[in-house]
């Protein structure tokens, strides 16, 4: 139920909250209210609710790891992928093959390989695109860092000229960070 007459919205709207429809939905309103903040969880909202910080909890979990073993290729310099690019299959590159790994240790990245396996889900976040995406934002990071490093506030300047054997002047300049 909606209004158009706002120059007479005034005297409608004490009308509208003593009407039997108003105070029948602010009561439903309140006793949801009540049974959502309840620990007990009574509600199909908050049982729905539960179960989707639950799944968004698995989800940060499972990008944490996937980050972790694109930092830990990186930094050791090895390559990502293999001649196979399907799970559990032999040669199929080091992501995978610490995913798999993981897998065997950790129950959340057990979980999601699980789902992967069984087709319970078709995003699942281990193909060559979000690899090359994980790679360019752990880029941009550290090429963030070096940027405010290089062009932050310099707290000292030494300029030091002196002769060398054939009597030139040599400078040097140091800028501390």
């Amino acid at each position: 139920m909606g209004i158009n007459d706002w120059k007479n919205l005034s005297p409608i709207l004490p009308q509208h909250e003593k009407a039997q429809h108003h105070i029948e939905s602010m009561h439903k309103l309140c006793e949801l209210s009540v049974r959502l903040k309840k620990k007990n969880q009574t509600t199909l909202d908050a049982q729905n609710q539960s179960l989707l910080e639950s799944e968004k909890q698995h989800w940060h979990r499972v990008l944490e790891c996937l980050l972790s073993i694109v930092e830990y290729l990186s930094t050791n310099n090895l390559a990502f992928r293999g001649s196979v690019e399907k799970l559990f299959q032999p040669q199929n590159g080091n992501f995978w093959g610490l995913v798999q790994l993981l897998g065997k240790f950790d129950t959340v990245m057990n979980e999601h390989l699980r789902r992967v396996t069984e087709n319970e889900i078709h995003d699942h976040y281990l193909g060559p695109r979000i690899q090359n995406e994980l790679i360019m934002l752990m880029s941009d990071k550290v090429r963030d860092k070096i940027v405010h490093w290089f062009f932050g506030k310099i707290f000292c300047v030494i300029l030091d000229c002196t002769p060398d054997i054939r009597t030139d002047v040599v400078s040097s300049e140091i800028c501390r960070h």
